[in-house]
């Protein structure tokens, strides 16, 4: 999906490439860029920056506090307002999926990926022992076996929530009210 971000650089870069090539027809930025807002105007994160509210920044970071310290690798109940939250502030930056919430047994933490992957690799070994009759005394059961909790921890953080928030759309965004609405919105 293209964010509101996406389109307003995409808008710079398209009038910098009229300038470069010394085109007659000059893109209005400030006037494009208003009208490509229009279209974000029932965004409600949009619409708390542009009434001063909160900055776009503030809010991302709000967001991003389901992520902070331990939070992150323990599993997060689903929660529909934060998710609706996130829903909304990805129509105006990108990389965010990560502070959604989907519940206790999806694999997005370390903790649920950990538990999921050893259940899959013990799974698997008493599969293979059943299959192929193997005992429990040959060395690669026995090493699978001690292995499948480390194998599942290294899963279960591969499966670990990102800790990227992408502050500078955010500011980029905050700027861009700023300008376009003649805000000075703080940067707390």
């Amino acid at each position: 999906m293209e964010t509101l971000y996406d389109k307003l650089v995409e808008v710079e870069e398209l009038a910098k490439h009229f300038v470069i090539y010394k085109s007659l027809d000059q893109i209005d930025v400030p006037k494009t860029q208003r009208e490509i807002f229009r279209e974000y105007e029932a965004n409600p994160v949009l619409n708390d920056a542009v009434s001063g509210k909160q900055t776009i920044t503030q809010g991302l970071e709000e967001l991003a506090k389901v992520n902070k310290g331990i939070k992150r690798f323990l599993p997060h109940k689903k929660d529909e307002a934060q998710n609706e939250k996130v829903r909304q502030m990805e129509e105006l930056v990108s990389g965010i999926d990560d502070l959604r919430t989907r519940g206790i047994f999806y694999p997005d933490n370390a903790v649920a990926g950990a538990i999921e992957m050893a259940g899959i690799v013990f799974g698997f070994t008493y599969l293979f022992k059943k299959l192929f009759g193997i005992s429990n005394s040959e060395l690669g059961v026995r090493v699978i076996t001690m292995l499948s909790p480390i194998i599942a921890s290294l899963g279960g953080l591969a499966l670990d929530r990102s800790d990227y928030l992408p502050k500078d759309e955010a500011k980029y965004l905050d700027e861009k009210v700023g300008e376009l609405y003649g805000k000075i919105i703080s940067q707390r």
